[in-house]
């Protein structure tokens, strides 16, 4: 389950930064 729970938090955290880059790049672009 541990490793379950480790994956799941660094997905979530990686996720979470694509958003953001993302909406920043699409914001500077347009």
């Amino acid at each position: 389950m541990e490793f379950v729970t480790g994956f799941v938090g660094g997905l979530s955290v990686i996720v979470t930064f694509y958003l953001f880059y993302v909406l920043l790049k699409g914001g500077d672009e347009r």
